[in-house]
């Protein structure tokens, strides 16, 4: 990748108010709901979707940001800002999270190099290097999809918290890639938007309206973006890794995505929480077995390698 090939989003409560839509009477809907409603559900929406202040990287991130080739995709009205490491070799997609940046991978980057990848990662809209102040899952998912076309074919995805949930929308909509790797995911949005509902005490019909917001922006009903909604039920190579006590995306729901799909290795961890999880020397060895080629897995915490 040469910069020369580029022109320029702790609670178990599921209660949030969903509105149960199809796409045909959006706009019916909206015609009848009052202004103030739907002044205060779109300003309560652009809340949801700014971005945190972006974050300070460490010395190490920032010596591995500096050993990157740099370029800047133009994708969903932004300037994307890539990084890759490597010039040969399988493909390794890096998504990082909400608040998040590339080089929280340091860890991850090191082994795949190390296994003979070729890695890419990026900064999704709002955060690190790329331009913008919000974003949303959808528009996350277009940026997914957008790297994957311009520096595929990917073998494999590496996406972490609502990174992990906007791959899953990607792969609803057609992503093609060959393994998926999704750590501490978000498996279920509307905790959070629930959450943001509470202490902002919206109304329901303004959370109703916010929520219906999403679902245009998005192309699909708030209540589906989960990933046992989302991701495909014949993916053959999904390794789920999650940490029991993860205060920020629940343990449970991963569980029941894994017990759904016989497939997928499901590797649980205790006492790393949401973001310790990707500096976790198992977690790593495991996670970079997986990518490239090495992924079955038991659910004890330890991984089992053969073969794929």
């Amino acid at each position: 990748m040469t910069s020369s090939a580029y022109t320029e989003k702790s609670t178990t409560d599921r209660t949030a108010t969903t509105l149960p839509l199809g796409d045909s009477n959006i706009g019916i809907r909206s015609a009848r709901i009052p202004f103030w409603v739907r002044w205060a559900g779109w300003s309560a929406l652009q809340l949801f979707r700014r971005v945190p202040k972006r974050r300070s990287l460490s010395e190490t991130e920032r010596k591995l940001r500096d050993t990157a080739t740099v370029a800047d995709l133009p994708a969903a009205g932004h300037r994307i800002r890539l990084y890759q490491w490597g010039d040969a070799g399988p493909t390794t997609l890096l998504v990082h999270g909400w608040g998040g940046g590339a080089t929280q991978f340091e860890a991850v980057v090191h082994r795949l190099i190390a296994s003979g990848h070729r890695v890419v990662a990026f900064d999704l809209p709002g955060h690190g290097q790329s331009t913008g102040s919000f974003t949303d899952l959808g528009q996350m998912a277009q940026v997914i999809a957008a790297v994957v076309r311009l520096v595929g074919p990917v073998d494999a995805v590496v996406a972490h918290s609502l990174g992990a949930t906007a791959t899953g929308i990607a792969l609803a909509d057609g992503l093609q890639v060959g393994r998926v790797a999704l750590l501490a995911a978000a498996a279920e949005p509307h905790v959070f938007f629930g959450m943001f509902a509470r202490w902002l005490r919206l109304p329901k019909a303004v959370q109703a309206e916010a929520q219906r917001l999403i679902h245009e922006r998005v192309g699909r009903p708030f209540a589906e973006l989960t990933l046992e909604c989302t991701l495909p039920s014949d993916l053959d190579a999904l390794l789920l890794v999650h940490d029991r006590g993860d205060r920020r995306a629940p343990y449970a729901p991963i569980a029941g995505v894994a017990a759904q799909r016989p497939k997928t290795r499901l590797l649980s961890t205790e006492g790393l929480g949401h973001r310790r999880i990707l500096e976790d020397d198992t977690v790593v060895d495991a996670v970079a077995s997986f990518a490239t080629g090495l992924h079955s897995l038991g659910d004890t915490g330890q991984p089992i390698l053969q073969p794929a």
